[in-house]
């Protein structure tokens, strides 16, 4: 092979895994979409999270702790938004929020959002 073709064998491997890369489902932002969250002792990750308003989004929270966890917004367009995963399972929420704001999601397990399991959903216009 020459090395102008090995170059560009490359190149072109270099972009076909960035573009696979940015289609994948480990993205923070949602719009129409599912964000995959994992909930451990006591962290959310992502525990930033952007979404569209009028869009709606499915959080699906894998358990990999060794205690049950949840995601729980206390008002979204007032309404409490909430979701429990058992250990080693995956519970799964959907809402559209209807405005931008800045809303805090926390683990409501007794403890949990005391020791730091607490994360940040942006919703913007």
């Amino acid at each position: 092979m020459r090395p102008a073709q090995r170059l560009l064998g490359c190149a072109i491997l270099v972009l076909g895994v960035g573009l696979l890369a940015g289609c994948s489902g480990g993205s923070a932002s949602g719009g129409g979409n599912t964000i995959q969250m994992t909930g451990t002792e006591f962290k959310y990750d992502p525990a930033t999270v952007s979404v569209k308003a009028g869009s709606p989004v499915t959080v699906a929270l894998k358990n990999t702790g060794t205690t049950p966890h949840d995601f729980t917004i206390d008002s979204l367009d007032g309404k409490k938004v909430q979701t429990t995963a058992a250990v080693g399972q995956t519970a799964n929420v959907t809402f559209t929020p209807a405005a931008a704001g800045t809303y805090q999601f926390y683990c409501a397990q007794p403890g949990h959002k005391e020791g730091g399991m607490v994360g940040t959903l942006t919703v913007t216009a």
